[in-house]
């Protein structure tokens, strides 16, 4: 299967009986439905990667939002949290703080898929 010029996948057919052959006008067939199949198959993927981004883009609007909405530390760290988590289609994280008294960093916020809803 050909898209442009790049090949993305192959269709492969057989028959039991090693007597048959294809013929020219068969296999121009087949190539035809192949490359059907390849333009089908590249839409379907720009069409995923376009409702990601927009997916990416609405939670970044999200995060922005936050930002300008309160003024209140935690919460926001919270929200940017779980923007980041979302946007990036990750399974949690965390983002630590550096306690100025001591040195150490500390997690402040904690985010994962399952409690992000």
């Amino acid at each position: 299967m050909i898209a442009g010029k790049e090949t993305i996948g192959a269709v492969s057919l057989g028959c039991r009986d090693p007597a048959i052959a294809f013929t020219s006008d068969q296999v121009n067939l087949l190539q035809a439905i192949a490359d059907l199949v390849a333009g089908a198959i590249v839409k379907a993927r720009l069409l995923e990667e376009s409702q990601m981004r927009a997916r990416q883009l609405a939670s970044l609007n999200e995060v922005t939002h936050s930002l300008t909405s309160t003024l209140e530390l935690d919460p926001l760290l919270e929200q940017i949290l779980k923007g980041a988590v979302s946007l990036l289609d990750c399974e949690a994280g965390g983002l630590l703080m550096l306690d100025e008294h001591t040195g150490d960093l500390f997690f402040s916020v904690v985010a994962d898929q399952y409690r992000l809803n």
